[in-house]
């Protein structure tokens, strides 16, 4: 893989993919492009499973300050 995008679409969300087959394809800039379209709760489950196969931590939301908790 060789680059991602993604568009927001409602209720979904589309993924693009960029690969390439060899590194020729790579310096002509010709990659195979790949478009999925899934649920956003495709897409959290998704980007759950990379993380932890990743061996990276889970992204833990920090707690709200007091002065966030009060003024939004």
């Amino acid at each position: 893989m060789v680059g991602w995008t993604h568009h927001d679409a409602g209720d979904r969300i589309m993924l693009r993919l960029e690969s390439v087959q060899s590194s020729e394809a790579a310096r002509k800039h010709d990659p195979d492009l790949f478009r999925f379209a899934m649920t956003k709760q495709q897409a959290a489950i998704l980007g759950n499973y990379l993380v932890r196969l990743s061996g990276q931590p889970p992204i833990v939301p920090k707690k709200r300050g007091w002065f966030r908790r009060r003024f939004g």
